[in-house]
């Protein structure tokens, strides 16, 4: 007698579901439960180019360049007048449009159409996506991995309708920063047919308290299901929704919103599970607790992490010259060795 295989899952993805939750298009539906931001697009395509370079520019600062060899020897300083010292002048509107944007607000938080540049905080002075000013805009954009997988158009890889598109163009959003903002309290929603199927911590710390205010937690999250998931206008019924519960725990803040597809980490859960479960509205909340460290263990973006001292040369364009010549010239001597 033959077994039958088990068939897992599958998600079907189109560019028409992963444009829905490009940020125009989702936030206008939940826009009682965001923070105060504003969207620039179209961007420049002087501004495209600067992004897509081998070197990181900025305002009045080093230049940052890379050889053929794809080695970091070539760096120096900028001190020397060119056609090209100031890398803003391509994009010159656009530069105090965004300039105008973070006097506005102090300081904010800017991402893509999708994506936000986590996987690059470490070169900014606060270890966080915090931005006080367009230098640090252009240095956590231009040293992105996730902002350049925006700009690439690799959020259409597992598009069934790749191919042929409809495509959506970059934007920039600049958003307001949440004051006194703790990770421990950021919660990814996984949500299919606008039901909760799961919900799990987002930040890989493990947080005594976070077990104190559980039940809290969740009576708001199952309030925010009922009173604004469930009867929204947003087109999407699948998608994942990363939000934002600070104390006293009752309003639930909504930072992202992204397609239901296995390309988005399922954190505390696994696919399977999620895509296995009765969708009947009951979801589960999880957090890092002492007998499930193990799962979520491990530093955020492990794979972007740096040494100290870039972080600290990172607010020093000297620095980070000086620092770049350095590993140059160790990097020689180990191959003479």
């Amino acid at each position: 007698m033959t077994q039958k295989t088990h068939v897992f899952n599958r998600i079907r993805v189109t560019c028409n579901k992963v444009n829905s939750c490009s940020y125009s298009n989702w936030h206008v539906h939940f826009k009682n439960h965001i923070p105060e931001a504003e969207v620039i697009k179209p961007l420049p395509p002087a501004f495209l180019e600067y992004l897509s370079a081998d070197s990181i520019r900025l305002p009045t600062s080093a230049t940052v360049e890379r050889n053929d060899d794809n080695e970091y020897s070539d760096w120096e300083d900028d001190s020397e007048p060119s056609l090209a010292a100031d890398p803003v002048e391509g994009f010159h509107d656009f530069h105090e449009k965004l300039k105008g944007i973070v006097d506005k607000f102090g300081k904010v938080l800017v991402k893509t159409n999708w994506s936000a540049g986590k996987d690059a905080k470490w070169i900014l002075i606060n270890n966080s996506l915090q931005c006080t000013s367009v230098n640090d805009i252009y240095l956590l954009l231009n040293s992105s991995d996730h902002i350049a997988h925006d700009l690439d158009r690799h959020m259409y890889d597992e598009c069934e309708d790749k191919d042929e598109g409809p495509y959506m163009e970059p934007e920039l959003v600049v958003k307001k920063w949440i004051f006194d903002f703790n990770p421990a309290l950021e919660f990814r929603i996984f949500i299919k047919d606008k039901k909760f199927l799961g919900v799990s911590q987002r930040d890989p710390g493990h947080y005594i308290f976070l077990e104190e205010v559980l039940p809290k937690l969740k009576e708001a999250l199952t309030t925010f299901q009922a009173s604004v998931v469930a009867k929204t206008t947003f087109p999407a019924y699948d998608y994942i929704m990363d939000v934002y519960i600070p104390r006293p725990y009752n309003k639930v803040t909504i930072i992202d919103v992204n397609p239901f597809t296995r390309k988005w980490d399922s954190l505390l859960f696994t696919w399977h599970e999620l895509l296995e479960k009765e969708n009947d509205g009951n979801f589960e909340l999880r957090i890092i607790t002492e007998t499930n460290m193990g799962h979520l263990a491990r530093k955020d973006h492990s794979e972007s992490q740096v040494p100290l001292e870039v972080v600290g040369a990172a607010n020093d364009s000297q620095a980070m010259v000086e620092l770049a010549r350095e590993w140059s010239s160790l990097a020689r001597q180990a191959e003479q060795t």
